[in-house]
C-alpha cells in the first residue's frame, strides 16, 4: 500500500470515528522539511539547438542541500524572442531529490541575454504537476536564479550556477480510523478525503458512504466490493480502478475520469457503464 501521512484526525472526530494518529503509514512531512529537499545551490550544463521555432534548451544540474545531500534537476522546453536581448523560457523539469523521491511540472521564467561570451540571467518558476513518495499531491513553487554562459555554438554544453528556493506546500493526506489496520474493508464513510492519493491503493470492500473523494487520485486503485453510496467523486481519478462489485448508487460525478480513462462528462455524466 502506497504510504500516506497524518492530518484529518479532527475530521474523522467530527464524522464520529475514533482516530488514531500512530496507525498512519508514515510520519507527516512539514513545509519546512519539504522544501529543504528541494533547495540549494546548483550547477551543471545547458544545451540549445534550433527548433521550436527559435531554439530548444536543455538543462541538467545537481544541487546540494543545507543538509549536504544531493539531487538532480533537469529541463526541457523552447526560448521565445521578444527582442534582441529578450528571451522567456518554458518547458517542463523532473527533479529527483536526495531521498529519490521525485518531482514533475512545468518551469517558465525570463531569460535576458547580455554580453559576448552571452551571459543569460535565469529566472524560472518551477510549478509541480506530479511527485512520488513525499511529494504526491504537493502544490506551490520553487524559485531558480541563476546564470548560464552560452557556447554560442548549437549542441555543445555551457556552465550553469545559481541557487534554488523552494516553497512548496506538502499534499493532503489522512489518518486510518480505529480499529482499521489497513484501507481494505475499512470504514471511511462521511471522511472529507478530497485530493487525497490512493494511486494503486487497495481500498477493496471499504465503506465510503458519503466520503468526499473529490480530486481524490484512485488510478490503478482497487475498490472491489467496496460502498462508494453517495460519494462525491467530481473531479476524481478513477483510471485503471477496479469497481467490480462496488455500490455506485447516488455517486456524485463531474468531469470525472472513469477506469476506461473516458470523461464522465462524455458518458452520459456518470461512469456507471464505463468500468
Amino acid at each position: 500500500m502506497r504510504r500516506f501521512a497524518v492530518a484529518l484526525a479532527a475530521l474523522g472526530v467530527a464524522a464520529g470515528i475514533a482516530v488514531v494518529p500512530t496507525v498512519a503509514a508514515s510520519a507527516s512531512v512539514t513545509s519546512a522539511q519539504l522544501n529543504s529537499e528541494v533547495s540549494g545551490a546548483f550547477s551543471g550544463t545547458s544545451t540549445f539547438n534550433f527548433g521550436c521555432p527559435f531554439v530548444t534548451q536543455t538543462f541538467d544540474a545537481t544541487y546540494t542541500t543545507a543538509a549536504s545531500g544531493s539531487g538532480s534537476l533537469s529541463m526541457s522546453g523552447c526560448v521565445t524572442l521578444s527582442d534582441t536581448s529578450s528571451f522567456s523560457y518554458s518547458g517542463t523539469f523532473t527533479l529527483t531529490a536526495p531521498d529519490g523521491a521525485t518531482l514533475q511540472g512545468t518551469v517558465a521564467g525570463p531569460e535576458p541575454a547580455t554580453g559576448n561570451p552571452v551571459v543569460s540571467g535565469l529566472s524560472f518558476t518551477l510549478t509541480p504537476t506530479s511527485g512520488t513518495n513525499e511529494f504526491a499531491n504537493v502544490t506551490g513553487a520553487i524559485n531558480l536564479t541563476g546564470t548560464w554562459t552560452s557556447s554560442q555554438l548549437p549542441g555543445v554544453p555551457g556552465p550553469i550556477s545559481g541557487s534554488l528556493g523552494g516553497a512548496l506546500v506538502p499534499g493532503s493526506s489522512f489518518s486510518l480510523p480505529s480499529g482499521c489496520k489497513s484501507l481494505q474493508g475499512c470504514n471511511l464513510a462521511g471522511l472529507n478525503l478530497s485530493g487525497v492519493n490512493f494511486s494503486g491503493d487497495d481500498l477493496g470492500g471499504a465503506n465510503l458512504n458519503g466520503t468526499n473523494l473529490s480530486g481524490a487520485d484512485l488510478s490503478g486503485a482497487n475498490l472491489k466490493g467496496s460502498n462508494l453510496l453517495g460519494a462525491n467523486l467530481s473531479g476524481a481519478d478513477l483510471s485503471g480502478a477496479n469497481l467490480k462489485g462496488a455500490n455506485l448508487d447516488n455517486v456524485t460525478w463531474g468531469n470525472t475520469t472513469c477506469p476506461d480513462g473516458t470523461n464522465s462528462d462524455n458518458d452520459g455524466g456518470t461512469c456507471a457503464a464505463n468500468l
